[in-house]
């Protein structure tokens, strides 16, 4: 069995640049920055194929492991 160390707030930082553009695309949403809220918006779609993407490559290079 492989050793793996405990997930740490590294491992989250994708995930936390997604939240906060998701965040800050509501709040300029809700305050009418239209300009604001779209580029947010649109940062945050590219974060989240980003991690799609890369949890897929890492989930198919565990599975050869195992």
């Amino acid at each position: 069995m492989a050793n793996f160390k405990p997930l740490t707030q590294k491992h989250f930082t994708m995930l936390k640049w997604l939240v906060i553009c998701i965040v800050i695309s509501i709040i300029a949403g809700i305050f009418g920055f239209a300009g604001i809220a779209d580029a947010a918006a649109g940062i945050a779609k590219i974060i989240f194929v980003i991690f799609i993407i890369i949890s897929i490559i890492v989930f198919l290079a565990f599975k050869k492991i195992f």
